[in-house]
Order: structure tokens, then sequence, then C-alpha cells
């Protein structure tokens, strides 16, 4: 791979802006979780073939005419390892050939895999290298919809002896929450992030506590930032290695919003070592939001 390569999100802006949606429903993937692991010897391991097999699988459904999508969002966790540049040129390859090579923009949000830790201060300089930006506004060319992707921060703090993972919203000025008080009400608005909130009856086997949610503190900072005027047709989350189908209370005066929780884009830790993603479609007149899971 030739050493000046463009980021996988950089080179998705570009197509995605000349690809003009004409039709009245947009469509879209949702995975997550792909933990792309590059093995010394070459050959794929299982997390590298479940991707692949995702990925193909996508491309089938497009070229049969089942689902064709605009683009796809990967809700982080790339690679296994964010300190392993082989696994991100891996990861680079496959998305490229099977995706980006085929004329489909994907957006790829950071996960808490995806960062380097192998360093005092965790930092993102491989994902940034080979991915690109871990945040951003994307315009929908020829729509009023607008996609976001943020970055829940990942750190350590001592507690009790023992590291505890904390994930995060970025305050500051032209980060995650700026991103989100800048929504406009003339749009309507997509919002991915790779740790989920905890949601009652839906994702909420273990405690609030548990590093696989974002904490009570930044699940406020998100309501409080989204302002009541604003129009969200979903939310996509990950980190959790399952599919889960919730609805999240804005507390701003709209419906309760669809919330996606897609983790199962290759990770084969899990007893249950099948891949999945979400076909997603908005309908651009009625703002409505549809899914369905496909299972591989």
């Amino acid at each position: 791979m030739h050493s000046n390569i463009k980021p996988l999100n950089y080179i998705s802006k570009e197509l995605l802006k000349n690809k003009q949606i004409t039709e009245k429903i947009l469509r879209l993937i949702v995975l997550g979780d792909s933990h792309v692991i590059s093995n010394t010897d070459g050959s794929l391991g299982k997390n590298s073939s479940l991707y692949k097999k995702i990925l193909l699988e996508i491309n089938y459904r497009k070229e049969n005419n089942y689902f064709n999508p605009n683009f796809i969002i990967h809700g982080g966790d790339a690679v296994d390892n964010g300190n392993d540049e082989a696994s991100f040129r891996l990861f680079y390859k496959l998305t490229y050939d099977e995706v980006i090579h085929k004329g489909i923009p994907i957006f790829i949000s950071i996960g808490n895999h995806d960062y380097d830790i192998s360093k005092p201060k965790p930092d993102s300089k491989n994902f940034e290298k080979f991915i690109g930006n871990t945040r951003d506004e994307i315009d929908i060319s020829g729509t009023n919809v607008r996609y976001i992707y943020l970055n829940t921060h990942y750190c350590f703090e001592p507690i009790d002896k023992e590291p505890v993972i904390y994930s995060y919203f970025s305050s500051k000025e032209n980060e995650d929450i700026d991103l989100l008080k800048k929504m406009n009400f003339s749009n309507v608005y997509l919002i991915d992030f790779h740790n989920p909130f905890r949601i009652k009856d839906c994702n909420d086997g273990l405690p609030q506590s548990d590093y696989h949610y974002l904490q009570l503190d930044q699940e406020k900072i998100f309501r409080d930032s989204v302002n009541s005027n604003v129009k969200v047709c979903a939310i996509f989350s990950h980190h959790m290695h399952t599919m889960r189908e919730c609805n999240f209370n804005l507390e701003n005066g709209s419906n309760k919003v669809p919330f996606l929780i897609s983790g199962k884009g290759g990770n084969c830790k899990s007893i249950s070592n099948y891949g999945s993603y979400y076909e997603v479609t908005i309908d651009l007149i009625t703002n409505r939001t549809q899914y369905k899971k496909i299972i591989i």
C-alpha cells in the first residue's frame, strides 16, 4: 500500500459529494465492531474473514437489486488493536477493495479499540492516518439530511487500584458537543457514536457503571446539546457485540428516536460468532426511519 494513502473518510466524503441523491428514499448500511487483526503469516483470521464476508454480502445485495446503499456507516472498533499499523492497513485494503472500489462511500467512527493505548495518553494517530477525521458532519447531496459522527473518547481512570475504562464526548470548541449544538432545524439528522447509552428494557443487562455504556452525565450533555427544534431521524451506536433495536427519548419535545446498536461487524470473540448489520431507509418526505437486520 502506498505510503501517502488518502484516508477512507476523506475519500468517502468526496465520493458522496459527487453522488446526488435523486430518489425519495435514502438507503444506508449500519455496522460496527469488525475488530480486524493482521496475522503475521498473511492469512485472514476469523474477524477479518467475517468482516470481508459481510462486505461481500452487501455487494451481492447491491448488485442483485435487493438493497443499494447510498453510503455505509461503520461505528468503530475497525481494528482490534489501535497500536498495530498492520491491522489498520488490512482494514483499509478490505474496505477499499470491497466498498470504495465499488463506488460506495463509507464513514467510520472511532471506537475504543482504534486508540493506541500503549502510550500514557491514548492517541488516534493510526486511525487518522488510515481512516481520517474522528468526528465530522456530512452533507447528503440532494437532500436535507446531515450525518454526524462523534468521538466517544477513551481513557483510563484508576479506581480502587484497578483501571476503569471511561468514554466521553468532547465539549471543546469545534468538537463533539459543538457539532450537536450547531445542528440546524431546517435539516434532519442521523447521528453515530461508538459507545451507547444504557436504555431501559433494551440494552440494560449490565450495571450503569459498566464501561460498555456512556455514563449518565454524558447522556445529559448529549440531550442538552440537541435543540428542541431539530429533527433527529435515528441514532446509531455499537461497542456491545450484539444487535439491539431501541428507542431513545431526547426529551426535547420530539418523539422517541430509533436507537440501533450494531456491534456484530466481524468480532468473533463471543459465543455467537455470526456477522450482522442493519439496512436502514429514510423516507425523505416523511422522515420515517425503517430498518432490517441482515444476518451473515
